[in-house]
């Protein structure tokens, strides 16, 4: 999961966009605007924009309604993950556009420090999927194959026990619709 750190984060919110047909989106989500033609305007998983033609747009915060307003789960709490139908006018998203420089806490797909130096800060990831990065996409600053769509100040410290994560890092996006 991708969260955001950025404290007042809501008041950058932006939506609601309609999510793409047939696909399952969550709060934390990385997403991108559909580059198909057909689909142009709606949001789609940010997994296969690695190395495509659109840019990451930002994190999915709310599922909502065209309005804005959220969906319920049955015990009452806003819905977290949705798997939209076929052909999809009901399932809208609020984002936090994902601004250069904009903190969040990145999942890490295995262990931080596998590849050399992925655990350290001042080095780049790209997104192993709409969730995670992909800790073997690692390559530190100004190394050749940088950089990358996500920038890492390095793995998340807890505040409390001073414990240095082996999953999370803290990061933001290097690209952005701003690029």
């Amino acid at each position: 999961m991708i969260s955001v750190k950025q404290q007042g984060y809501r008041e950058f919110q932006l939506g609601p966009y309609l999510l793409g047909s047939s696909l399952t989106v969550n709060v934390g989500d990385a997403v991108a605007f559909s580059d198909a033609a057909a689909t142009a305007g709606t949001l789609t998983n940010a997994t296969a924009k690695v190395a495509g033609t659109a840019y990451v747009v930002g994190v999915v915060t709310q599922i909502v309604d065209k309005d804005g307003n959220p969906f319920l789960a049955s015990d009452g709490t806003e819905l977290k993950s949705v798997t939209t139908g076929a052909s999809n006018t009901t399932y809208y998203a609020m984002i936090v556009p994902s601004m250069k420089g904009f903190l969040m806490e990145f999942d890490v797909n295995a262990t931080l420090g596998t590849t050399t130096g992925s655990n350290k800060p001042g080095g780049y990831f790209n997104l192993a999927d709409a969730r995670t990065i992909a800790e073997n996409s690692y390559v530190a600053a100004g190394a050749a194959g940088s950089p990358k769509q996500v920038f890492s100040l390095g793995p998340v410290i807890d505040p409390v026990t001073g414990a240095v994560s082996t999953n999370k890092i803290l990061g933001f996006f290097t690209q952005s619709v701003q690029a």
